[in-house]
C-alpha cells in the first residue's frame, strides 16, 4: 500500500513563507498574534532544510465564530496540504481521530491515518475545533479514552516520530503533521496538554475586519461591486443597532450573494403580467432575475438613486414578481441589500419612519 511511501510537501523559499503569512495577514488581520507565530515557524522550516513543511502545534483560544478553524484551513490550503477539521464535539473520543485497536466491535485506523493513505500526503494540517469540549469513552472494563490524552503523543516531536498506531500496531513517523486546536475556553484544558501547547489568545474581529474580509473574499470569489457593497453596508448597520455579527455570519452571507449572482436568469409571461398590473412598467426584452428568499419586513430607505420608486410600485408583489435588469441596476441593490439584511438574521424586521414597509414572500 505505502511501497513508495507518502509525499511531504516543502515551502521553495523563505520568500514563500513570506507571501503566506502576508496572505493570512491580509485576510484575517485579528488573527496578527497566531499569523506572526505561524509565520515564525514557516521561516525555520525552510532555514532548516526540512524535507516537508511544519509548524509547531498551536492552540488558538477566543470567542466562537472569529475564524479559527478558517485561519487552519487557508494556512493548509495556502501550504498546498490537506487540511480536514476534526469536530471534537461530534468525535469526542479518541478513536475517530487515532483509531482502534483490533478487537473492538467497530474498529478502524482513524481519520489522521486514514486522511494521509488516501492523500498520500505526510504533513497535513489538522484542525482539531472546540477541542475543551471533547469527551471521553469508557469500556465495559472500566478503561477511559480521552481524545486530549491521544493528542500527546503527536504533539511531541520526538514522540511523533515513533508513534504506534493502534489499528496497524506498526509504528508511523508522524512528526510532520501540523495541529491547530481551536478552544473557546482553554481554562477547561487539562495541564499537562497546555504545557505543550500554550493558549495563543485571540479577539473578536471588528466591523472593519469584517468588511474588509468581505471585499477581500467577495473580490476573489469574482461578485459584483454591488453585492460586497450590499453586505459590508448590511454589517455597518447591524453594528450601529448594537449586533456584531461573526465570521461564520459573514461567509454564509457570501455563499448566498453568490448564489443569487451566478443563477441563471428566468423569464416568464406571468411574472411580467404580474408586473404590469401594478402599474410600473421597467421595459421589456430584459431577462430575469430573482434574489430574494427570506419573508421580512425591512427599512424603505433607498441605498440608490430610484430604488424607493420601483420598490413602492411592487410592495405588494412576491418576490417572484420582481424583475431585475443587471447587477448595476438601482434595484439590484436596494433588494440585494435587503435579502443580506434578513437572510442572515443581521437585523429584526423593521418598519420604515414613514410607516411604509415592502414585504416579501418566500421563493
Amino acid at each position: 500500500m505505502l511501497r513508495d511511501g507518502v509525499d511531504l510537501v516543502a515551502l521553495p523559499s523563505a520568500h514563500r513563507a513570506d507571501e503566506i503569512a502576508a496572505a493570512l495577514h491580509a485576510e484575517m488581520p485579528w488573527m496578527a498574534p497566531a499569523v506572526d507565530r505561524i509565520w515564525q515557524d514557516l521561516q525555520q522550516s525552510v532555514e532548516r532544510g526540512e524535507l516537508g513543511t511544519r509548524i509547531r502545534p498551536k492552540l488558538l483560544d477566543g470567542a466562537p465564530g472569529i475564524g479559527k478553524s478558517y485561519l487552519g484551513r487557508l494556512l493548509a490550503g495556502l501550504i498546498g496540504v490537506p487540511g480536514p477539521i476534526f469536530e471534537a464535539t461530534v468525535e469526542n473520543a479518541s478513536f475517530g481521530l487515532v483509531g482502534s485497536q483490533r478487537g473492538w466491535g467497530n474498529a478502524a485506523p482513524g481519520r489522521m491515518i486514514n486522511l494521509i493513505l488516501a492523500e498520500l500526503v505526510g504533513n497535513p494540517v489538522i484542525i482539531v475545533d472546540e477541542v475543551e469540549k471533547a469527551g471521553n469513552a469508557d469500556s465495559i472494563k472500566g478503561h477511559c479514552f480521552f481524545l486530549t490524552n491521544a493528542l500527546l503523543p503527536l504533539l511531541e516531536p520526538d514522540s511523533a516520530e515513533r508513534w504506534s498506531c493502534p489499528y496497524f500496531e506498526i509504528a508511523f513517523d508522524m512528526r510532520w503533521v501540523s495541529w491547530i486546536l481551536a478552544s473557546n475556553d482553554w481554562r477547561a484544558l487539562p495541564a499537562h496538554l497546555i504545557s505543550r501547547c500554550p493558549p495563543i489568545r485571540l479577539e473578536r474581529p471588528t466591523v472593519p475586519h469584517l468588511q474588509q474580509f468581505a471585499r477581500h473574499q467577495g473580490t476573489r470569489r469574482g461578485l459584483s461591486e454591488t453585492s460586497i457593497g450590499a453586505i459590508c453596508e448590511a454589517l455597518g448597520r447591524a453594528a450601529a443597532r448594537g449586533y456584531l455579527p461573526d465570521l461564520r455570519a459573514v461567509i454564509r452571507m457570501l455563499d448566498r450573494a453568490e448564489r443569487m449572482e451566478r443563477r441563471p436568469p428566468v423569464s416568464t409571461q406571468r411574472n411580467l403580467h404580474r408586473l404590469s398590473r401594478q402599474g410600473e412598467c421597467l421595459g421589456g426584452g430584459f431577462h430575469v432575475q430573482l434574489l430574494m428568499r427570506a419573508a421580512m419586513v425591512v427599512e424603505s430607505d433607498p441605498v440608490a438613486d430610484g430604488a424607493c420608486r420601483v420598490l413602492e410600485a411592487v410592495e405588494a408583489l412576491a418576490v417572484n414578481a420582481l424583475l431585475l435588469q443587471g447587477p448595476d441596476h438601482a434595484l439590484d441593490h436596494a433588494v440585494l441589500l435587503r435579502a443580506m439584511r434578513g437572510d442572515e438574521l443581521l437585523l429584526q424586521a423593521v418598519a420604515a419612519d414613514e410607516g411604509r414597509v415592502f414585504a416579501t414572500g418566500e421563493e
